[in-house]
């Protein structure tokens, strides 16, 4: 025997049910990725947040004979060595510097080194619709690297960054 509390409860059980089921409308339609944005050579560039997990300024930089050019050489941050990269050089950039010379460490769970940048710029969100995947005019290594290009700025893959063979220094270049 159903009391009115108990058809009251199988009521509300059922339309809550129903709600449940409904599929959700997304609030945030158009997704994003949120970026440091930094400056080479006159030119803005970004990396997706989660690869740049800090930014230093260049103090100290010791240069290694025999590297390859775009290895600036190494720099101690809080008794750790880093690799700093000039993508300047590596991207065949102009070497024009521009503001205070920083740093940006990126990283993934296997492999870390920093950046050169001339100034970085902040953080920003980047609409997924707004990414080009890539513009018919550009070849070589800058392509490679890249996750998509704005209106005014050339995003940059930290995955492929980071997991690149260019990237892996496993024989010196004779002087």
């Amino acid at each position: 025997m159903e009391t009115d509390s108990t058809v009251t409860l199988k009521t509300l059980l059922k339309k809550r049910a129903k709600e449940l089921a409904k599929p959700k409308e997304r609030l945030d339609i158009d997704e994003s990725l949120e970026v440091l944005t930094f400056n080479l050579s006159d030119e803005l560039y970004g990396i997706e947040t989660k690869y740049a997990k800090e930014v230093f300024p260049l103090k100290t930089i010791t240069p290694l004979p025999t590297a390859p050019p775009f290895i600036m050489g190494l720099s101690n941050l809080r008794r750790r060595i880093i690799s700093i990269i000039d993508l300047r050089i590596f991207f065949s950039l102009t070497k024009k510097v521009t503001g205070h010379p920083k740093a940006i460490l990126i990283r993934d769970h296997e492999k870390e080194f920093a950046l050169y940048c001339n100034e970085v710029l902040g953080i920003r969100k980047i609409l997924l619709k707004e990414l080009q995947v890539s513009l018919p005019t550009l070849h070589g290594i800058k392509e490679e690297f890249l996750k998509g290009i704005t209106k005014d700025l050339t995003l940059l893959d930290g995955s492929k960054l980071l997991n690149s063979k260019h990237m892996i220094v496993d024989e010196f270049v004779e002087t």
